[in-house]
């Protein structure tokens, strides 16, 4: 049970780890200057480093700029579907957060912080983030989308976007009514869908009933009919012979 329920976890974070995979992709490929980024997941997803190239060449002997970035925790790829720039996000998820069991801790770690964000800026995610908040006037009013529903919605076909929205619907779920815990989450599917299974039991029982009742039914009627047939063809016949 236990090794079911980290597994659980450890899908949805894996579901919602090739957006941000991409997002940083889509980064390096605006940069407007020399850098190769590396990227390495978070150690319990067991997944590859990649390195990403920037598409500028550079025309000196100078080496382009490297950057490296790893989130320390699963926990990282839904706390970045939070926020409405990514500027701040990024920021937010690289500070100290004091843990009980570790009294400096943060849920991602950037070799070079300053470049991340002047990454961030000069590939103009926040503008195109403005642009896609302004297509209308209801948009304008309501609260802005964060960054990464927008990166989705604009480069995934819906398919793929139903897939990250039940993902982030399950973790959203999951931190309001399991307080953040996967290990409840997974109890309250568990028995959920032994609930949904016995309301499917019992609607079968009851067809089942009332069909078998129909067919009583049915057989009753059937009988009284050829009985009530056969009645008035014996009188018919009686009153032709004897009449």
């Amino acid at each position: 049970m236990i090794c079911f329920v980290l597994t659980y976890a450890l899908i949805r974070h894996r579901t919602l780890e090739p957006f941000f995979r991409l997002y940083l992709s889509r980064l390096v490929e605006a940069c407007p200057f020399p850098l190769t980024l590396t990227y390495i997941p978070a150690k319990s997803l067991h997944l590859h480093p990649t390195s990403m190239i920037s598409p500028v060449k550079t025309f000196t002997s100078a080496p382009p700029s490297a950057l490296t970035i790893q989130p320390l925790t699963p926990k990282f790829y839904t706390n970045i579907l939070k926020y409405a720039d990514a500027a701040s996000g990024f920021a937010s998820e690289m500070e100290s957060i004091v843990q009980v069991c570790d009294s400096q801790s943060q849920r991602l770690w950037a070799s070079d912080p300053a470049l991340l964000q002047s990454l961030i800026t000069c590939a103009g995610s926040a503008s195109a983030s403005e642009k896609a908040q302004s297509e209308s006037g209801w948009q304008r009013e309501s609260p802005p989308k964060p960054f990464m529903d927008i990166f989705t919605e604009l480069n995934f076909p819906v398919r793929i976007c139903r897939t990250y929205r039940a993902a982030k619907l399950y973790c959203y779920l999951t931190e309001r009514f399991a307080w953040g815990s996967y290990n409840v989450a997974a109890v309250y599917g568990f028995f959920l869908r032994l609930a949904f299974m016995w309301i499917a039991l019992r609607g079968l029982a009851w067809i089942l009933h009332d069909l078998a009742v129909a067919m009583r039914a049915d057989h009753v009627l059937m009988v009284s009919s050829i009985g009530f047939v056969g009645v008035r063809m014996w009188a018919a016949m009686s009153g032709y012979i004897y009449g």
